[in-house]
């Protein structure tokens, strides 16, 4: 199996931010002390258990140990717009189009701004530290972002317009969205922006009681999320089996418990986050999930 790692370019010398060389060789690093973890792991599989899966190698970790083989059914999905030179956690239009090459799907933080509209931000301090160099205790104001924007010559944090024309510009793209508050009124207000929503947008819930709303709004296809709410697993399979979705997205604690197997053998699709890195990605699918949210891994 090929897996491409989107490249890593030079970026300009940005006054508050990690530099490539300082955050890529932490990523390699990282990587390569996972790697070693996961490849001890493996050498030991006959000997070491994980609730509801073996460590397998090879293609067969790909498959996931169920047999319910779904890789080449589910996109990636790029994780906050995708990685961009050596950054993450940018929703920018920069990333966007730096991954639209690679990824079909892309997951997106939305925040509200302090006069009710939404823009692309995982958070008001320390992101927006990095990105504007400065917090807030108090979000701005669309008009107070948007002049932020225009400052930054290096990102271009996206508001709900310009993501908005992003995604009208490119068909087949979609936007996963990530509201960190009012989830429905952030799913109503773009289901009231763009015509056919359901073509440009995955809508995350964060409750399962939130399905029955955002399916009146128009979407089609649904993620249930559970990072910020997280169910006890026999109860996300009987709930699951209720609703249509698209799929479910959990941390890697609750893969690692087994739900991701569970889901499969019931044919719901799963996705875990954040993984980047080639063995926490078979890792991962060995233990039954379908495929990941990544910064740098490109699909196969």
């Amino acid at each position: 199996m090929k897996i491409n790692i989107l490249p890593v370019l030079q970026e300009p010398d940005v006054p508050g931010m990690l530099t490539t060389d300082t955050f890529y060789s932490f990523r390699l690093y990282a990587s390569s002390l996972a790697s070693g973890i996961l490849a001890m792991l493996v050498r030991f599989r006959d000997w070491v258990k994980v609730p509801g899966a073996i460590f397998l190698t090879g293609s067969m970790a790909l498959s996931g140990c169920n047999g319910f083989q779904q890789n080449e059914m589910m996109p990636r999905v790029a994780h906050a717009g995708g990685g961009y030179l050596s950054w993450q956690y940018t929703n920018s239009h920069e990333a966007l189009e730096f991954n639209r090459e690679h990824f079909s799907l892309f997951e997106i933080d939305l925040m509200w701004t302090s006069d009710d509209e939404f823009v692309c931000m995982h958070d008001w301090e320390f992101t927006a530290q990095k990105i504007f160099g400065k917090q807030f205790e108090v979000p701005p104001t669309l008009a107070e972002f948007s002049a932020l924007v225009e400052e930054n010559s290096y990102l271009k944090s996206c508001t709900m317009e310009t993501l908005a024309h992003w995604l009208e510009r490119n068909p087949g793209k979609r936007l996963v969205t990530d509201f960190k508050e009012d989830n429905l009124r952030g799913l109503e207000r773009l289901a009231q922006r763009l015509n056919r929503v359901s073509d440009h947008v995955i809508p995350q819930i964060y409750h399962a009681d939130e399905y029955a709303r955002v399916r009146e709004l128009g979407y089609r296809d649904i993620i249930w999320t559970l990072y910020r709410h997280p169910v006890p697993p026999e109860q996300v399979v009987v709930m699951a089996e209720q609703m249509d979705l698209y799929a479910v997205t959990m941390p890697r604690s609750m893969a690692e418990q087994g739900l991701a197997h569970q889901l499969a053998e019931r044919g719901v699709p799963t996705y875990v986050h954040t993984i980047n890195t080639q063995r926490e990605l078979e890792y991962y699918r060995s233990l039954g999930v379908t495929d990941i949210y990544t910064d740098w891994v490109a699909p196969e």
